[in-house]
């Protein structure tokens, strides 16, 4: 029985999964399984996969979405631990070794994590890592994500014992199993990288409609928020919709912008007492602005997508005559 169970859940990356069971068949550390489960691709991912013989053990359902692909994978595991990993991610050779090391001294932890390298097929590169400030604990986790999914190493029976990953999630499904996880279990945060997550158009977090549904629907859940008063989970939730304004900005969806952030101060008009904006260290009294700007912010979005849409009906009309 291998110690590591590798569950990688997939859908049509039959040009990149095998990039991915090739970085784990490079780890240096050697006891674990391989599970891949194909959510109803319809690309050739089943023949590409036949090269590896038994190495991969290879499963096929209907489409039914990610944590339905994770949760299936798990249940036909056999390793004491679980390894997370997206059919277009890589790892880095002392990935498990160094991960199951910290498992094995460390009988209290739930999981383990580390820091990332992003990356494009441009060959552009970044040092993803959590802010110094953010502690390894329920509290920051609650605050914002920080773990990236295909760094995760963790014991089987923590997963199990809190459920899994919640199939009515679309999006966020891993944020809401951390949250449920550093609830009641310990974690480590390796200060090192130690996987290559890949950026590309097809990435789930593109969705930011529904991301933010998604979000929503996770802090609405008793068991995420039942730290919380009603007064305390409103500021939550109108803390949600302004700190995606930001993202929809850089999609130029400035309608939905205005909408987050509208939204925000109708949950709770002082929202913006919770930001600090780099301007305000020039002056005396800014919490008056930082209130403010939130409202200010709001109008300007909402006049940016009505300019946006007058300049796309103006060209129409150039284009006609």
């Amino acid at each position: 029985m291998p110690k590591v169970s590798v569950v990688i859940p997939t859908y049509n990356r039959a040009h990149l999964i095998c990039e991915t069971i090739d970085s784990i068949l490079a780890q240096t550390y050697k006891d674990y399984e391989i599970i891949v489960v194909d959510d109803g691709s319809t690309d050739n991912t089943q023949e590409v996969l036949k090269r590896y013989g038994d190495k991969v053990r290879y499963f096929y359902q209907q489409n039914q979405g990610q944590a339905s692909a994770w949760n299936f994978a798990v249940r036909q595991s056999s390793g004491e631990y679980i390894a997370l990993l997206d059919s277009d991610d890589l790892w880095l050779p002392q990935k498990l070794e160094w991960q199951t090391e910290v498992l094995d001294k460390n009988p209290e932890i739930g999981f383990v994590c580390s820091e990332i390298y992003a990356f494009r097929e441009n060959g552009t590169i970044a040092h993803w890592k959590k802010e110094k400030s953010k502690k390894e604990n329920f509290e920051s986790m609650f605050e914002g994500n920080f773990i990236i999914n295909p760094t995760v190493l963790m014991r089987k029976r923590c997963f199990e014992d809190v459920g899994g990953f919640d199939v009515k999630l679309r999006t966020t499904q891993d944020y809401d199993l951390w949250l449920r996880l550093t609830r009641k279990y310990k974690f480590l945060y390796m200060n090192i990288p130690l996987v290559k997550y890949r950026l590309h158009s097809q990435n789930l977090h593109k969705n930011l409609k529904q991301k933010l549904k998604d979000h929503l629907f996770i802090f609405s859940k008793e068991e995420n928020v039942a730290h919380l008063n009603l007064f305390q989970r409103r500021i939550k939730i109108a803390r949600e919709y302004y700190d995606f304004a930001p993202d929809f900005v850089k999609q130029k969806k400035y309608g939905y912008a205005g909408l987050c952030c509208l939204k925000a101060v109708v949950i709770y008009p002082f929202v913006g007492y919770y930001y600090r904006p780099k301007e305000i260290h020039k002056m005396r009294f800014s919490m008056p602005y930082r209130i403010l700007k939130v409202y200010f912010m709001s109008i300007y979005y909402f006049l940016k997508a009505l300019f946006a849409r007058i300049h796309f009906i103006k060209g129409l009309n150039i284009y006609v005559y």
